[in-house]
C-alpha cells in the first residue's frame, strides 16, 4: 500500500509515491536515454513493503511513463485493484505471465485488467554500509 508522503514543501497526490523536485541526472543515463524514442521519466518513491528487497524504503525509483503496455520482461510501476505496485513481469514460455513481488510469483493468463503506469529504467537504492 502506498502512503501520502511529504517531499519538500509540497503533498503528494495521495495514493500516489510520485517524486516532487529534481533529480539531476549522469550523462551516461542520460545518454541511455537519447537512444530509441521519446522517454518520459518520473521518480517515485517506493513505499510498499512487498518489494522491501528489490526497492528499500527511501529508493528513488525512475519510471518511463510513456510505457503503458507489457513490452518485455522487467520491473513495471502498475494500478491493480486500486493500489500503485510495483512488480517484475515476465512472459513463460507458455505464453502466460508471471508477476512477481520479493515475497510471492502469480501466474496470470492475460495483462488486460493491470493498467500500466510506466517501465522501471533506472534505481537508486538506499542502502545503508
Amino acid at each position: 500500500e502506498i502512503h501520502e508522503r511529504l517531499v519538500g514543501s509540497e503533498m503528494c497526490i495521495r495514493d500516489s509515491p510520485k517524486l516532487k523536485g529534481e533529480i539531476q541526472l549522469p550523462n551516461m543515463m542520460i545518454d541511455q536515454f537519447s537512444e530509441g524514442g521519446e522517454h518520459n521519466l518520473q521518480g517515485y518513491i517506493p513505499t510498499e513493503a512487498a518489494m522491501f528487497k528489490t526497492l528499500p524504503l527511501g529508493s528513488i525509483v525512475l519510471v518511463d511513463t510513456n510505457v503503458k503496455k507489457y513490452i518485455g520482461d522487467g520491473l513495471y510501476f502498475l494500478r491493480i485493484n486500486g493500489f500503485y505496485k510495483f512488480r517484475k513481469i515476465t512472459q513463460l514460455i507458455n505464453g502466460n505471465y508471471e508477476i512477481e513481488s520479493d515475497v510471492k510469483k502469480e501466474i496470470a493468463e492475460e495483462l488486460n485488467s493491470i493498467n500500466f503506469i510506466g517501465k522501471v529504467t533506472n534505481i537508486w537504492l538506499n542502502v545503508k554500509v
